[in-house]
């Protein structure tokens, strides 16, 4: 990272400008604006010239009148935004490089920079305390020539010296991976406030399609202290902590077993000279996440399992069950650890490992869940949200989804509705003929055993579910069977004609007709 002689001669100019204006405001007793175009043009240059390098410019006179600290401050680019320290490009936020210029002696200060506000609360990312840590250097104490500061009394005699050290805090602070000026938490109030409200085990559970996988996201973020209104942006921060292993993700299912979830021993094949196979206890992914949180108290760990009730809970967790409660973690005052029958070592479960468990209720009702679980669990209940839902080409979603759930209600239970998430992405005709055609019908069929009479009624016989001809059904045959029995087919989607698919959607929702025959 260089400047030409051209740049550096332009920064001594810029820094020149700011010492004047600075000068021109005390020499009229501070009572000089501090504000306007010149100023506002001064940090314009000062941009200019380190745009290059990846920073941006501030520069503070004060406000009306000049300010006791002066200064000009540069903020690493990229670094800016909502979910980093510097949310904002402001002296009140954040790390930044800091050359100011007081009344007092030394005049010149040049130094890597913490917002005042930490002086008072915690540091919200760990840039701060790689700092002091690599570099032995703090915040508000250290003002030595070291590595992190610069302090002059005449500039024009130091001002060579100045500009190399900008450089060097230039290339300091991009040296730094952009997960280090991430925050965790915006004070140390509110990570207390957020931690205590959020529950160590909760499952969300409610029919297909309602964002119980969804939300997990969200329920993580907040356990971390983050909150994303952007789902690009909070999905690409939940990738971010999965990468660096403080989210871990797994789906259970009926195969799944305690081996794979706590420790198991495994066959060893990376040593095949001596043509024997060597075993070895490895351990699984849960309580790898527990020595994670147990080695990194400060942070939480979050545990999501998706689909908790298809496993075993009994097989998979073993005598584990009671070290998740919360007053048997780690630390709490009825701490329990136990033997692990491989590996035999004291195992417990750390007070910053979080589990998130979804439970679809279609596949079993929580009235059916293994009655430990039920006791150790928070359960929160997400049922479908047709207020969500928008109207495409004359067809309203949120009427037509809750016309098909009070028929499901009434004709099976609430565990089986059709949840909102199916509709989301819905733009036109054609997305929702594919989403019949693919998903509802289908889970219409699983729900009502194929009985599809009951299926009919829920799309208030619309047109999708035809009558089989059975002109190839004989008197014979009928004798054999139920000679009552209606065999029924699901229409075609492709009919081609556009206004005729439009009502056959409209009519799920659309009482006129059905109306019209109850008066008949």
């Amino acid at each position: 990272m260089t400047l030409t002689i051209e740049e550096r001669n332009r920064f001594i100019e810029l820094l020149r400008d700011f010492i004047s204006r600075v000068d021109d405001c005390r020499n009229t007793e501070g009572t000089a604006t501090t504000s306007g175009s010149k100023h506002r043009e001064l940090e314009e240059g000062f941009d200019k010239l380190v745009e290059k390098l990846g920073y941006k410019t501030r520069v503070n006179f004060g406000s009306g009148n000049l300010t006791k600290y002066p200064s000009v401050s540069f903020f690493r680019a990229d670094v800016i935004g909502e979910e980093f320290t510097n949310s904002k490009l402001s002296l009140q936020e954040g790390i930044y490089i800091w050359f100011c210029y007081t009344a007092k002696i030394p005049a010149f200060v040049l130094k890597i920079h913490a917002a005042q506000k930490f002086e008072t609360q915690d540091f919200n990312a760990k840039i701060f305390k790689t700092i002091e840590q690599e570099k032995n250097f703090k915040f508000f104490k250290d003002y030595d020539d070291d590595h992190c500061c610069l302090v002059s009394e005449d500039f024009e005699k130091d001002k060579d010296k100045i500009i190399d050290k900008f450089i060097e805090l230039f290339e300091f602070l991009k040296s730094f991976d952009k997960e280090e000026f991430k925050k965790k938490f915006f004070d140390k109030k509110e990570e207390t406030k957020l931690l205590s409200h959020a529950t160590l085990n909760q499952i969300l559970y409610g029919p297909p399609g309602t964002g119980k996988t969804y939300s997990t996201i969200d329920r993580a973020l907040e356990i971390l202290g983050y909150s994303k209104e952007d789902r690009n942006e909070a999905r690409k921060l939940f990738n971010d902590f999965k990468e660096k292993g403080q989210i871990a993700f797994i789906t259970f299912h009926q195969s799944y077993s305690y081996e794979e979830f706590v420790e198991g021993i495994k066959p060893n094949l990376s040593d095949n000279k001596s043509g024997q196979i060597s075993y070895e206890v490895k351990n699984g992914i849960f309580k790898e996440l527990c020595k994670k949180a147990e080695n990194d108290k400060e942070h939480p760990y979050i545990l999501i399992i998706d689909e908790i009730n298809r496993g075993n809970i009994s097989k998979i967790l073993g005598e584990l069950i009671t070290l998740i409660e919360e007053d048997k973690r780690m630390g709490a005052k009825e701490e329990i650890k136990l033997k692990l029958p491989y590996s035999q070592e004291e195992f417990g479960v750390p007070k910053n490992l979080y589990i998130i468990g979804t439970m679809n209720t279609a596949d079993r009702s929580i009235a059916f869940m293994d009655t430990a679980l039920r006791r150790r669990f928070e359960f929160i209940e997400m049922m479908p949200e047709p207020e969500k839902l928008e109207e495409i080409e004359g067809i309203k979603l949120n009427e037509l989804l809750k016309a098909m759930n009070e028929r499901i209600e009434f004709l099976l239970d609430r565990e089986h509705l059709i949840g909102h998430a199916f509709f989301m992405d819905i733009k036109n005709l054609e997305d929702l003929e594919q989403v019949f055609k693919t998903k509802i019908i289908s889970l219409l069929q699983e729900y009502f055993y194929e009985d599809y009479a009951k299926i009919k009624a829920v799309l208030n016989d619309n047109g999708m579910i035809e009558e089989e001809n059975q002109d190839f059904l004989t008197s014979e045959i009928k004798e054999l069977g139920d000679e009552d029995k209606t065999i029924y087919k699901i229409a075609s989607f492709d009919d081609g004609i556009r206004e005729k698919a439009k009502k056959k959607y409209q009519k799920i929702y659309d009482m006129k007709d059905a109306n019209e025959e109850n008066k008949s």
